[in-house]
């Protein structure tokens, strides 16, 4: 279940001593002092608030924050059928993802507390997931009637991201050079240290950071990378084992026989195991496998 809060930093008191003289859009009050009660966005401590406010809300529920990463938030759950498992709370600012086979009751909870932004097909405030922090989201169905499985896509966000650059080079008379044209993101042999162009302008200097931001995000969300090389070379990435020969076309390795006496120690507060047991398999290239 995916849901997004509205105007998330809104929802929290500020933690800062604040106040502003009021102009004349607030009309009667124009010229008094207004004192600033909720966590209004610009403020320094505002995203901190946030955070605190709504990792209290979570904490309530009875889960906890994952030792990885303190924005993971898990809890024990039984299924219907006495299988033990653990539920999951995501968080990105006001982005909120939540696994659970009763997975409304969280997210029901918490709409309890901040507004939720409806889903403008549906009417409703949380949904199964389609999209969350511009990843695609959708089922797999695995074949000879097996269950389907979720993934993840970069696809839409890196069309959008192209499209926008697009759009502006248009309105410059400029356009996209394609891939089939270019061979390195810059012209070969180019060296930044004797450039002597003209800086950016404000706006192409704001346009170049956004493009840079957009890039990072890219690269986080979908490995864009790796999903280049292989979109290009037409090779396929298979995450189900039983579906593909790839004990065939790789070389494997137990990594004992190059550490024999290596010993994982299990932290002492590691979390139980719930579920099915999960194997998983590595892939390296030759430079990593050196390493």
């Amino acid at each position: 279940m995916v849901a997004d809060i509205g105007n998330a930093y809104l929802n929290t008191p500020c933690r800062e001593k604040m106040y502003f003289t009021a102009g004349a859009e607030l009309d009667a009050k124009k010229e008094q002092c207004i004192v600033v009660v909720q966590a209004l966005y610009g403020l320094k401590t505002s995203g901190a608030a946030w955070r605190a406010f709504l990792a209290q809300a979570i904490y309530d529920l009875r889960f906890k924050s994952g030792k990885a990463d303190p924005d993971l938030l898990m809890k024990p759950g039984v299924k219907n059928d006495g299988t033990a498992y653990w539920k999951y709370v995501l968080i990105y600012v006001g982005g909120i993802l939540y696994m659970s086979h009763v997975p409304a009751i969280v997210v029901e909870c918490i709409s309890k507390l901040c507004r939720l932004k409806e889903d403008p097909k549906t009417r409703n405030n949380y949904s199964e997931p389609k999209t969350y922090l511009g990843y695609d989201i959708d089922k797999f169905n695995f074949s000879e009637g097996r269950k389907s499985a979720w993934y993840m896509s970069s696809d839409s966000y890196i069309k959008s991201a192209v499209n926008a650059v697009e759009e502006k080079l248009h309105k410059e008379g400029l356009n996209l050079l394609k891939a089939k044209n270019t061979s390195t993101p810059i012209s070969p042999g180019y060296c930044p240290e004797l450039d002597v162009t003209d800086e950016l302008h404000d706006e192409w200097a704001n346009h170049y950071h956004n493009l840079i931001g957009v890039l990072r995000w890219a690269v986080g969300l979908g490995w864009i990378d790796i999903h280049v090389e292989v979109k290009y070379n037409r090779s396929k990435i298979v995450f189900d084992d039983m579906d593909c020969n790839w004990k065939q076309k790789f070389i494997t390795q137990d990594l004992k026989n190059f550490y024999p006496d290596a010993k994982g120690e299990i932290p002492l507060d590691m979390p139980e195991a719930y579920g099915n047991s999960v194997q998983i398999n590595t892939f390296v290239d030759a430079t990593m496998l050196e390493i």
